[in-house]
């Protein structure tokens, strides 16, 4: 790879990481929403969820895509009646906890 590409694609890295804050507000609102009795609040949880998911994996933010997978599981888990908002609330705080720190 060479200079300029590798350039590019640091710079994507950090605007991506820098509108973290923002996907993680955007999650939390919906949850709460959710959580009041929404269910497309919780459908929109589940897709903010899904994507952060995917696009942190791809941006290089493996414990974020990680801790986005395990809100998304704790979503569905909830959706199907076999989870509870205890555990759709320890995952959110993990995420938090993540995104707060940065980590990759």
């Amino acid at each position: 790879m060479d200079e300029e590409t590798a350039a590019a694609i640091a710079a994507l890295n950090a605007e991506y990481g820098a509108r973290l804050p923002e996907k993680y507000r955007e999650l939390a609102n919906a949850t709460a929403r959710a959580q009041q009795g929404s269910p497309q609040a919780l459908e929109e949880a589940l897709k903010l969820a899904h994507t952060l998911h995917g696009t942190a994996g791809a941006y290089g933010f493996a414990q974020v895509s990680s801790a986005a997978a395990r809100l998304e599981a704790a979503l569905r888990q909830f959706r199907t009646g076999a989870g509870n908002w205890d555990g759709v609330q320890t995952a959110l705080q993990e995420l938090s906890h993540i995104r707060n720190g940065n980590k990759r």
